[in-house]
């Protein structure tokens, strides 16, 4: 189950980043087509030199996801095929119940 965090939690969030992470958010079109390397490294270097010092504000399209799982699983390849599969189911009782899944 995934569910989009309210402002509030992702601005603590954003605010617990490293200042240079900050300005990234602010000049990264994210998941957009852009031109080059170099168009990227100039917007950043023009923010970083525009907003030196100053705090930043999160941007209202940045923001984060809650994840909580119900069901996890670790595999690891081994020779022959014969994998190891280790699935974790949650609980109602909110514990995690471990099983050994055949590869």
């Amino acid at each position: 189950m995934v569910e989009k965090l309210e402002p509030e939690a992702s601005s603590e969030y954003f605010n617990s980043r490293p200042w240079e992470s900050q300005v990234g958010a602010l000049v990264s079109p994210q998941s957009q087509v852009i031109s080059n390397r170099e168009w990227l490294d100039d917007e950043y270097a023009q923010k970083t030199k525009a907003l030196k010092g100053q705090t930043i504000t999160r941007p209202e399209h940045w923001g984060g996801y809650r994840v909580k799982p119900v069901m996890i699983e670790f595999w690891q390849g081994r020779p022959g095929r014969l994998h190891d599969r280790l699935q974790y189911s949650l609980l109602d009782s909110g514990d995690w119940k471990l099983e050994r899944l055949a590869p």
